[in-house]
């Protein structure tokens, strides 16, 4: 139920009960082009109230460790990048909003936080997105998923001569980067 009228649309909520581990989602049965399907008290956005039935179980939860590692490049740390990082996996996806989490980043440093979410299974991406332009170079970063007994180590796509940055200035660098594990082909 919404409290105000600054509408808000969501994709989907998740209901958990700390006795019994288990975890529901409930999907917003609109799309983001439905008109009108916004959470708002004001009726030319939405509506007050939404009724969610479509439900599917979470797996569990996992506690996830990201660890990054900023170059030792000329002016690679950032104070105010702001990250997000977007975990896809086998079973789903997960997107964490790290600027809160995440201080300075020091040229030459490694840095690590913590945060709980769904289970998304056996890591194949990280998509890496600047929140800010005070731009930022990594080394790489590394996502441990204790559920699926693995930790991927994901390197700077950049050659360390391109001296390319990750910031929200498009003269700095790309806005995001997409990193997947590789599959080796073998004869």
């Amino acid at each position: 139920t919404a409290g105000n009228s600054d509408g808000c649309f969501f994709e989907w909520i998740s209901v958990g009960n700390s006795n019994t581990h288990e975890i529901l989602r409930f999907n917003n049965p609109f799309s983001a082009t439905t008109k009108n399907r916004y959470l708002s008290t004001d009726t030319k956005e939405g509506a007050a109230t939404l009724k969610m039935t479509t439900q599917t179980q979470i797996t569990g939860e996992s506690l996830y460790t990201v660890t990054t590692k900023t170059s030792a490049l000329p002016n690679s740390g950032s104070g105010m990048i702001l990250p997000s990082f977007k975990i896809e996996g086998t079973k789903g996806t997960l997107i964490v909003d790290a600027s809160a989490k995440i201080g300075n980043f020091v040229a030459g440093k490694e840095q690590q936080f913590q945060f709980k979410g769904e289970d998304v299974g056996s890591i194949k991406c990280i998509e890496v997105t600047a929140g800010n332009s005070d731009a930022w170079r990594y080394e790489w970063i590394s996502v441990a998923n204790p559920n699926s007994h693995e930790t991927l180590r994901f390197d700077n796509p950049q050659s360390a001569s391109t001296n390319q940055y990750l910031s929200t200035d498009r003269k700095e660098g790309p806005t995001k980067i997409e990193m997947c594990k590789c599959t080796k082909l073998l004869e």
